[in-house]
């Protein structure tokens, strides 16, 4: 008996003793002065993100309710000492709500953020170094970044935001506004609503996203919204489904996208895409933390159609884009951009060293028939040796395994039947190769390998002519074919450059063509103003071999009468 009553006060004191901490612990959370805790917290923040943190303003803490609030006023974090602007990230106001019920069950649950004039400045340098990697000071870059998971928000709210970025890697800069609010009514489609609006490299650009209301946000249910981009010319289109909101890895994406050239995009995705004309495409497209698959990828470029399957993954020290285009048919034409033919358009987002846009735009394609002189057929014809500069900072910023096949080929005096080629982009080498354009009789192949990687493009060509019967090249208005005859050849060449006018400048190489048993047309005389009658005292002269070595430093010192037998052991070398 006295064991039981010494046992039961024991516990009757341990429970008045708990009953009184948690009692006292109350009345301090009750009547104290968060304001004391500032710089506690701002020292943790700072900890934590690597950033310096500094509280200028009240700090106010609400704990007895369901959903605890805080409130923060005059929040700052610095961006790191390298970046240009002193401030990355400051609040007038900051109000943050938290689920008790829902952190109890181990979920959390944001009811409310709402952000008062915040200043958002982000800038990378051109080593690479990002204000927004946190956890360090440098800002140094991190490979495998895995997207963000955000906790379920069912309001935000952002008043007179300020957005700054600055991106010298790819010579990205945008300047604008951000709001942001949920006040629309819960039964809206559209009560959700994001906008940002600026200038993108000096051209128009606005973010709009709309979505349906966040009150009855679940964690476990899917969200979705649309949103309208536009950056001067490019416009895209995208529906998104968000499996488990906010887990930004876990996406279901349906875009459609066009603009004037398709290399734009990579101010918007980090992706070095060619120079085209202009484009549409669609494709829905699922991600899975750092891995971008896309199944029904279709659309336009210029004339010409281009489908298939993409994949791109972002989870390494540079994005790979992975991917089979098919082609049911190609106009020759529209490859003019691709191959660097200029053309002045005000419109694009490329931007200069300093940030300024600059016009670096290429000719839009022409939708109509072949045999019909289109702007870019003429340019495709007038400047043989196009001179726009590969750009190596986007080719050496991602890597690229793609294959193309055009089953039908549209081309001006050129038959052309089918091409296909093998792009791979390893760490600023990039090789095209096996290239194949075949024709009606005969193929043109070979392979081309340009080193980025130095700081001068480094380009080796190694193509070959097999089986070209001569007589298929001929216009409308020909009855016959000047020549006749099957042409064999082989060309050799190693240059440097940034473009390919600048790389012929400086070629150096070797190119063979053997036309045995072939035969010339007088209308040859007629075009090149020869007498052949007098000359060869033929109309029709039978050409037993012609080759030619091309070398800038030598070519004039070159014996042009060769032997057939040197010139195929030139071409099988």
């Amino acid at each position: 008996m006295p064991n039981f009553f010494t046992q039961h006060w024991r516990s009757t004191i341990a429970l008045a003793l708990v009953s009184a901490i948690l009692l006292l612990v109350i009345c301090v959370l009750a009547f104290i002065d968060w304001n004391m805790l500032r710089p506690v917290i701002a020292r943790h923040i700072t900890a934590k993100t690597g950033r310096a943190a500094t509280i200028d303003g009240d700090l106010k803490v609400h704990l007895w309710s369901w959903n605890p609030t805080a409130e923060i006023n005059g929040l700052t974090l610095k961006n790191p000492p390298w970046a240009d602007r002193e401030l990355m990230f400051g609040a007038k106001r900051i109000t943050v709500s938290v689920s008790l019920g829902r952190l109890l069950r181990g979920q959390i649950v944001i009811p409310q953020i709402e952000m008062v004039e915040p200043v958002i400045n982000l800038e990378r340098d051109s080593q690479g170094r990002a204000s927004w990697q946190l956890g360090t000071n440098t800002g140094t870059a991190k490979d495998n970044t895995k997207p963000a998971k955000i906790p379920a928000i069912r309001r935000l709210f952002i008043k007179d935001g300020r957005l700054h970025v600055v991106d010298e890697i790819r010579h990205l800069r945008f300047g604008g506004s951000l709001i942001a609010d949920d006040g629309t009514g819960a039964s809206s489609a559209s009560a959700f609503k994001i906008q940002a609006k600026g200038s993108l490299n000096e051209k128009p650009f606005t973010l709009d996203a709309v979505g349906g209301p966040l009150l009855n946000l679940e964690p476990q249910k899917p969200y979705s919204f649309s949103s309208h981009v536009t950056a001067s010319d490019v416009n895209l289109e995208a529906q998104i489904t968000v499996a488990k909101p906010f887990d930004l890895g876990l996406l279901d994406v349906k875009f459609v996208v066009s603009g004037e050239d398709l290399a734009d995009l990579y101010y918007l995705t980090g992706l070095a895409l060619p120079n085209t004309p202009r484009y549409r495409f669609a494709a829905s497209v699922h991600v899975d933390g750092t891995t971008i698959t896309g199944d029904d990828f279709s659309g336009r470029l210029g004339s010409s159609d281009l489908s298939g399957k993409i994949t791109v993954q972002t989870g390494g020290p540079r994005p790979k884009l992975s991917a089979k285009l098919p082609s049911k048919a190609l106009n020759i034409v529209d490859l003019a951009p691709t191959l660097g033919h200029r053309a002045d358009k005000s419109d694009s987002l490329a931007a200069s060293d300093d940030g300024r846009s600059t016009s670096t735009k290429y000719p839009k394609a022409t939708h109509g028939s072949s045999g019909h002189k289109s702007d870019s057929d003429s340019k495709l014809r007038a400047m043989l040796l196009p001179d726009a500069d590969l750009q190596v900072n986007r080719v050496r910023g991602m890597d690229a395994d793609v294959t193309y096949r055009a089953g039908a080929v549209t081309a001006s005096k050129i038959p052309i039947k089918e091409v296909s080629l093998h792009v791979v982009l390893d760490n600023g080498l990039l090789t095209l190769g096996p290239l194949f354009f075949v024709l009606d009789q005969g193929k043109f192949a070979g392979n081309v390998h340009i080193d980025a990687r130095g700081e001068v493009p480094e380009t080796n060509i190694d193509m070959r002519i097999d089986d070209v019967n001569l007589g298929q090249f001929k216009t409308a208005a020909m009855k016959t074919a000047p020549l006749s005859g099957t042409l064999i050849g082989r060309l050799k060449v190693h240059g440097f450059g940034h473009s390919i006018h600048k790389f012929a400048s400086s070629a150096d190489g070797a190119m063979s063509f053997i036309i045995p048993n072939g035969e010339i047309d007088e209308t040859i005389a007629e075009l090149t103003g020869i007498n052949v009658t007098r000359g060869l005292g033929l109309l029709r002269a039978p050409v037993a071999a012609v080759i030619a070595f091309i070398d800038p430093g030598r070519a004039k010192n070159k014996d042009c009468g060769a032997s057939l037998s040197d010139a195929n052991e030139s071409i099988h070398n």
